[in-house]
C-alpha cells in the first residue's frame, strides 16, 4: 500500500506496527510540521522489522518545492530495513528523534536499512537520555548503512533542555559513510561510537568531518583520496588507510590527544595537524613518513612511533617534545586551474598556496598535470603516473625537489625556471624500485639549485636537457646514486648542464650511471673551484660517459678525470667531439686518471677525425699519482682522434704514464690509424713499477720530450711499432730500463 501524509499531518503507529511495501510521503513548510511517531513499548524487543526491506520514508511530496521541514519519531524499539530519505527540496531538514528528545523517554533505532542525506539537506538525528541510535545489530543483522552526500549533513544532537550524552553507535560489521559532515557535540556532548568491527569509513571521493567526538573499538577507514577530518576527542579507535589515491587524515582540535593506531599507511599519504595535539602511543604501521602541519603547534609525541626509518620527515623517541615546520599542501586545481600561487589549486584549503616551509605535492591523477605561474615553497614532489609540466612561471624552493616515490614525470618547459635555494639533494628516481623522469626543454627554461642533482638515487631515473635548456647544481650532478640506483642523462640539441663541483657517474657498488652528450650539449664541472668528475667510483659501481658529435663538448675547467676508480668507467669521445681539463681554475690539478684504484678498470676510446681529448695535467694509465695499488687502464685513438697532455708550469714528473702503481700489470695505449696521435709534452714511461704497453700501428703517431720502457723494480714496458707511418718522435732520449 501507499500511504501519503500532507503537511501539517500527525500520524501515530501502535509499537507492533510492521510496515510492508509501503511508501510514506512526509513533509512541509515551516511552523506546519508533518509527522510520524512509532510509540512502543521499549522494553519489547523487535522479531520484524518496523520498516520492511520494500518500504519507503521520504521528504518528497508532490508538488512541493519549497524548503520542508519534517519529524520521524520512535519510542521503543523501532527497526529500520528500508530506506529513510532526507530528499527534499534544497534547505529541507528532516528530523530523527529518537526516545522523545527533552524528556527522558527510552528509545532504540536500530538501521538495519539505508538512511540518506541528500545534497542540500540535513537529517537532524537527536537522541535522548535513556535512547541509541544503532546500526546494524537488529533482528536482521544487516550492514546498516548512513550515506551522507556531498553538500547534506547530519546532525548528531541539538541545543535542547536534555543535557543528557546521547550517541550514534555502529555495530560490528557496519558503516557510517559520506562525504558531508557529521556533526556531534553540539550541545549535549553528542558520540559516535564504533563497537567491534564496526567502521566509520570515506568514500572514495571527497571529504569527511566529524566534528564531534568518536568513541568504542572500532575503525575510521579512509577510502582512496580522500579526506578525513576528525575535530573532537577520539578514543580507542584504529585508523586505517586504504592502498590507491593518497588520503589525507586531519586531527583538527587544539589539545586533543589521539593515542589510536595507524595501518597502511604509505609514502603519499598525509596526518595534518592543528595546534598544541597531543600524539600519546600512537604506532603506525606499513609506512614511513609522517608529515605535519605546523599551523601553530608545538606538538607532544609520548611514546610514538614509526614502523620503518627510511624516508622518515623526523624520528621521535619516548617523552621527546617537538616543534615541526613542514605542512603538506596536495595539487588539487579546480576547473582546469594551472596556477601554482592559487590556493584553491590545494588541499587541505588554507586560504593560501604552500609557503617556504612547505611540501607541495603533486601525486594524484588532478585534473591537469599542468603547473603555471609562480612561488616559494619548501619542498616539490612529484609522483604518480600524471605527467607533470611546468610550464613557464618561475617556482623557488628551499629544500628539495623529488621525482618518483616511486613513480613520476616531469617536463619543464617554455621558459620554466625551478630555482633551489638550499644545499640538498635533488633526487630523480628517489625511491627503490622506482620509475621516474625528468625533462628541462627550450631557450630559457632552467632547473637550477645551490645543492646537488641525484639522477637515479635508489630507483631508476633518467634527466634530459634539450633545446637549449639548462640544468645547473652548484655542489654536484650525480648519476647513478646509491646502491642498486640506476641513472641516465642526456644532453642534446644545444642541452647544458653545469656541476659547479663534482659529477659522479656510478657512485655506490650497484649503481649504474651513464651520461650522453651528444652534438651541440656542453657539460661543464668544476666552475665553482677544483673538483673531480668520477667515473665508476665505489667497488661494484659501473659508470660511462659518451661525447658524440660535433660540437659535444665535456670541460672540466682544470678538474681531474678519473675513469674507473673502484669500480668500471668508461669514457667515449667520438665523431668530433671534444673533452677538456685545461683552462683550469686556480689551484686546478687537471689529469686524467683511468684505472685508480685497486680492482678499478677505466677504459678511454677517442675516435674519429676532430675528435679531442685535451688535458692539463698527469695522464695516468693504470694505476695512480700515490704509491697506493691501482686497477687497469686502457687508452685507445683510433681514426684521427687526438689525445693531447702537458704538465701545468713548475709541475715536475712524466706527463703521462702507463702502468704507474703496483697491481696495474696489462695496462695499455693503443694509437692506430692514420692521424690518430698522442702528444704529450713532456715525458712518457711505460711501465713504470708494472707491466704496460704502447701499440702503435697503421699510421698512428706519439711524440714526447723522452721515453721509458721499465722505469723501477718490477717495471716492465713494451713498445709495438708497425705498419706505414706510424711512428713514436722523441725530443731527448729513450731510456730502456730505469732505475
Amino acid at each position: 500500500m501507499s500511504t501519503i501524509i500532507n503537511t501539517g499531518t500527525t500520524i501515530t503507529e501502535p509499537f507492533n506496527v510492521k510496515l510492508q511495501d509501503t511508501t510514506i510521503q512526509i513533509g512541509g513548510t515551516a511552523g506546519l510540521i508533518p509527522a510520524v511517531i512509532f510509540s512502543g513499548d521499549a522494553l519489547l524487543s523487535a522479531s520484524q522489522p518496523s520498516l520492511d526491506s520494500t518500504s519507503l520514508i521520504t521528504e518528497q511530496v508532490p508538488g512541493q518545492t519549497t524548503a520542508e521541514t519534517a519529524l520521524l519519531q520512535t519510542l521503543g524499539v523501532f527497526v529500520n530495513a528500508g530506506t529513510i530519505a532526507a530528499d527534499g527540496p534544497a534547505l529541507s531538514q528532516l528530523t530523527i528523534d529518537i526516545g522523545q528528545f527533552g524528556s527522558g523517554a527510552p528509545g532504540n533505532f536500530i538501521n538495519d536499512g539505508l538512511i540518506t542525506v541528500a545534497v542540500g539537506d540535513t537529517a537532524l538525528v537527536t537522541v535522548g537520555t535513556n535512547a541509541a541510535f544503532t546500526m546494524g545489530v537488529g533482528p536482521l543483522g544487516a550492514a546498516g548503512t548512513l550515506a551522507v552526500a556531498g553538500g547534506g549533513a547530519l546532525d548528531i544532537g541539538t541545543p535542547g533542555s536534555d543535557a543528557a550524552t546521547g550517541a550514534v553507535n555502529v555495530a560490528g560489521g557496519q558503516s557510517v559513510i559520506g562525504t558531508g559532515t557529521i556533526e556531534a557535540a553540539v550541545v549535549n556532548d553528542g558520540v559516535v561510537g564504533i563497537s567491534n568491527t564496526g567502521t566509520i569509513a570515506t568514500s572514495t571521493v571527497g571529504s569527511l568531518e566529524i566534528t564531534g567526538s568518536v568513541s568504542g573499538s572500532g575503525t575510521l577507514v579512509l577510502g582512496g583520496g580522500t579526506l578525513l577530518q576528525l575535530d573532537g576527542a577520539t578514543t580507542g579507535q584504529s585508523v586505517q588507510f586504504i592502498t590507491g589515491a593518497p588520503e589525507i587524515l586531519v586531527i583538527n582540535t587544539p589539545g586533543t590527544a589521539f593515542s589510536e593506531a595507524i595501518s597502511n599507511f604509505q609514502d603519499l599519504d598525509s596526518i595534518i595537524l592543528g595546534g598544541g595535539i597531543t600524539i600519546t602511543n600512537a604506532v603506525i604501521s606499513n609506512g614511513d613518513t609522517l608529515r605535519v602541519n605546523t599551523t601553530s603547534g608545538p606538538y607532544f609525541f609520548t611514546n610514538f612511533g614509526l614502523a620503518s626509518s627510511s624516508g622518515t620527515l623526523f624520528t621521535v623517541t619516548n617523552q621527546n617534545t617537538i616543534t615541526l615546520s613542514n605542512r603538506v599542501f596536495n595539487w588539487h586545481p579546480l576547473s582546469g586551474s594551472t596556477d601554482f600561487g592559487t590556493a584553491t589549486n590545494w588541499l587541505p584549503l588554507n586560504g593560501a598556496p604552500p609557503g617556504p616551509n612547505d611540501l607541495a605535492l603533486f601525486g594524484t591523477a588532478a585534473s591537469t598535470g599542468v603547473i603555471t605561474g609562480t612561488g616559494t615553497v619548501g619542498e616539490l614532489q612529484f609522483d604518480d603516473s600524471q605527467l607533470w609540466t611546468i610550464n613557464g612561471g618561475d617556482i623557488d624552493y628551499t629544500l628539495n625537489v623529488l621525482v618518483g616515490q616511486p613513480n613520476g614525470t616531469l617536463t619543464l618547459s617554455n621558459g620554466a625556471t625551478l630555482d633551489g635555494l638550499s644545499s640538498e639533494a635533488d633526487l630523480i628516481g628517489s625511491a627503490t624500485s622506482a620509475v621516474a623522469a625528468a625533462t628541462v626543454t627550450g631557450s630559457g627554461t632552467t632547473w637550477e639549485t645551490l645543492g646537488t642533482i641525484a639522477v637515479g638515487e635508489l630507483g631508476a631515473g633518467a634527466l634530459t636537457v634539450s633545446n637549449d635548456g639548462l640544468v645547473d647544481a652548484a655542489s654536484a650532478i650525480v648519476v647513478g646514486g646509491s646502491t642498486q640506483g640506476n641513472g641516465a642523462m642526456s644532453l642534446e640539441t644545444g642541452g647544458t648542464a653545469i656541476a659547479g663541483g663534482q659529477v659522479i657517474v656510478g657512485n655506490e657498488s650497484g649503481t649504474n650511471g651513464s651520461i650522453e652528450i651528444l652534438a651541440g650539449s656542453t657539460l661543464e664541472t668544476g666552475t665553482s673551484g677544483a673538483s673531480n668528475v668520477e667515473i665508476g667510483l665505489a667497488s661494484g659501481a659501473n659508470g660511462a660517459i659518451m661525447v658524440d658529435g660535433a660540437g659535444a663538448a665535456l670541460d672540466t675547467f682544470g678538474s681531474p678525470i678519473s675513469v674507473g676508480i673502484a669500480g668500471a668507467g668508461a669514457i667515449l669521445v667520438e665523431n668530433g667531439a671534444t673533452v677538456s681539463t685545461e683552462n683550469g681554475l686556480a689551484g686546478a690539478p687537471g689529469g686524467v686518471m683511468l684505472g685508480t684504484s685497486s680492482g678499478g678498470s677505466g677504459a678511454a676510446t677517442v675516435t674519429g677525425t676532430g675528435s679531442e681529448l685535451a688535458n692539463t695535467g698527469a695522464f695516468v694509465v693504470g694505476g695512480n699519482d700515490t704509491a697506493q695499488p691501482g686497477g687497469l687502464g686502457a687508452l685507445l685513438i683510433s681514426a684521427g682522434g687526438l689525445v693531447s697532455t702537458s704538465l701545468p708550469a713548475g709541475v715536475a714528473g712524466p706527463a703521462a704514464d702507463i702502468a704507474a702503481s703496483s697491481g696495474t700489470d696489462g695496462s695499455s695505449v693503443t694509437v692506430t690509424g692514420p692521424a690518430s696521435t698522442w702528444s704529450i709534452g713532456g715525458s712518457l714511461i711505460v711501465g713504470d713499477v708494472a707491466a704496460g704497453a704502447l701499440d702503435v700501428s697503421a699510421g698512428g703517431s706519439v711524440s714526447a720530450t723522452a721515453l721509458t720502457l721499465g722505469n723501477s723494480a718490477g717495471g716492465v714496458g713494451n713498445l709495438a711499432l708497425s705498419g706505414t707511418g706510424s711512428n713514436v718522435t722523441l725530443a731527448s732520449q729513450l731510456t730502456v730500463g730505469g732505475s
